[in-house]
């Protein structure tokens, strides 16, 4: 949206460290007159067009495709021991991906993620960011850590997936045993 144009826009250096700012909300966004500024609609467009003009190219480019080479090296946080990396191939992530869809039917473009894990965390990626791509879910960054902040992101996104590490789960617990008196 907007808001968000505006920020990596006044990023220093934005205009040569980001070549392109895709939108969705076009609310706002006639105010700028910046080539980077693509709407999702012109960018499908843009795609589509790439590929037919270079059809062979890109065909090519899918064909020289090793399944089994290494794609991703993440890195992980160290949470439950020595941080680590974990190597993902293009069947490991694909496989991944399936799995889930199929664990979690009920996952849907009508859910909301609300994405508090880093992206560097396996888990935040390949369930939270590919999943919601996969479901054509809404896709939601947390406005920080902080838990305060993460309560109002909470009122204000209304999401209907969380996924967090367990002492943020231990801390919401507490907020709503205490507001509701459970004990």
């Amino acid at each position: 949206d907007e808001e968000q144009a505006d920020k990596l826009m006044s990023l220093p250096d934005s205009d040569t460290i980001i070549d392109l700012i895709i939108y969705d909300e076009s609310k706002g966004m006639n105010k700028y007159d910046d080539d980077r500024l693509v709407s999702y609609e012109k960018l499908i467009l843009m795609g589509k067009k790439y590929k037919n003009n270079n059809d062979k190219k890109y065909t090519k480019m899918l064909d020289d495709i090793d399944e089994n080479c290494i794609c991703v090296l993440c890195p992980t946080s160290g949470t439950t021991a020595n941080p680590k990396g974990i190597i993902f191939n293009q069947i490991n992530i694909i496989s991944k991906r399936f799995a889930r869809a199929l664990a979690l039917p009920k996952l849907s473009s009508e859910d909301k993620f609300l994405c508090y894990l880093p992206l560097f965390h396996t888990f935040g990626r390949y369930f939270e960011l590919m999943g919601s791509i996969f479901w054509g879910a809404s896709y939601s960054f947390a406005e920080s850590r902080a838990f305060n902040s993460l309560i109002n992101d909470f009122k204000l996104i209304k999401p209907t997936i969380f996924i967090s590490i367990p002492k943020r789960w231990v801390q919401l617990h507490d907020m709503v045993k205490t507001k509701l008196d459970l004990d």
